[in-house]
């Protein structure tokens, strides 16, 4: 599946090219092993036509390091630090983070976020407190087991996807598990219990994109632009 995204993906880029675009908004890829490779060359080949990028979302290089191009997105560290508080404000004295096998750097920031949070307020996290989300008949009842309380989820999806199965497995939220995520997505806003998420202002980063790259097309050399919006953080039922 990843050569044919691979494939796909380089074959839009040149279309790109062919069309004379000048400028291109690119999301780095996420949920596959290769995606910062891929990702990396992806914007080298637009640049090397002459084609202005402006990331969405994350850089695609590992932190610290800067990918070198401009930059729209809310501030994922800070994000993740928000909601680890959340579970701190409540006397609570762990917290675990659960994401994807191949998370991209906003899920990487967000984790830093989290485990920051915890390092600041005196609690050493274990790495068992972080997690590889996996579908299994015994999840909740491994993470009962292993003393899990308290989860953050890389995104609405993955929290969604879990409270679903741990419910399907006889658990109750947030009596047995309290859960949050990212996006305050629809349906984050319609299930039940209603999920705690972070809502990142998608019509503000949209425009601010914009503003972005048409400055960028007017002035090629100017210094990058990082633009980190700030989010909103939703508290719902899930984590009552």
């Amino acid at each position: 599946m990843d050569s044919v995204i691979q494939s796909s993906s380089l074959d839009i880029a040149e279309f790109y090219i062919q069309q004379k675009v000048e400028g291109v908004f690119l999301a780095p890829f996420e949920l596959m092993q290769n995606g910062r490779d891929l990702t990396r060359a992806i914007v080298e080949h637009l640049k090397a036509q002459n084609i202005q990028v402006v990331l969405i979302d994350s850089a695609y290089e590992l932190f610290p390091k800067s990918s070198g191009i401009d930059l729209v997105s809310i501030d994922n560290f800070r994000a993740g630090y928000t909601l680890s508080m959340h579970y701190l404000e409540k006397q609570e004295k762990r917290v675990d983070f659960i994401m994807p096998r191949f998370p991209g750097e906003t899920v990487k920031l967000r984790h830093r976020g989290f485990y920051s949070a915890l390092i600041y307020h005196g609690i050493q996290p274990s790495p068992e407190w972080s997690h590889v989300y996996e579908e299994s008949d015994n999840l909740g009842r491994r993470l009962k087991k292993n003393g899990v309380r308290n989860i953050i989820c890389s995104n609405d999806w993955i929290a969604l996807k879990l409270m679903k199965q741990l419910q399907h497995q006889g658990f109750q939220i947030p009596e047995d598990f309290r859960i949050a995520g990212f996006d305050n997505s629809m349906f984050a806003q319609t299930c039940t219990p209603g999920l705690t998420s972070i809502d990142q202002p998608c019509d503000i980063l949209a425009r601010t994109a914009v503003e972005i790259m048409i400055k960028r097309l007017s002035d090629p050399d100017s210094v990058p632009i990082q633009y980190y919006s700030d989010f909103t953080l939703y508290i719902r039922d899930s984590t009552s």
